[in-house]
């Protein structure tokens, strides 16, 4: 939200793509998949491909993002 306002980005959207890799360890899991980023900046819209890897962590109400990564593709 902070990058968003600062650049002057609007309608930020994030696509996961298919799953390419999952794991699961218990309460752990670690997760891989291509994601898009789409935004719209000056009027232009912009898709910026990559990665994302994240670790998440069960807790009773469900699963939560413990930590991410993203790569450019």
């Amino acid at each position: 939200m902070s990058w968003a306002a600062k650049a002057a980005v609007t309608n930020a959207t994030i696509t996961l793509g298919q799953t390419l890799h999952l794991d699961f360890d218990g309460r752990y899991a670690y997760l891989v998949a291509p994601v898009k980023l789409a935004y719209i900046k000056a009027g232009k819209p912009v898709a910026l491909p990559g990665i994302i890897t994240m670790t998440l962590h069960k807790v009773e109400s469900g699963w939560r993002v413990s930590g991410a990564t993203w790569a450019d593709q």
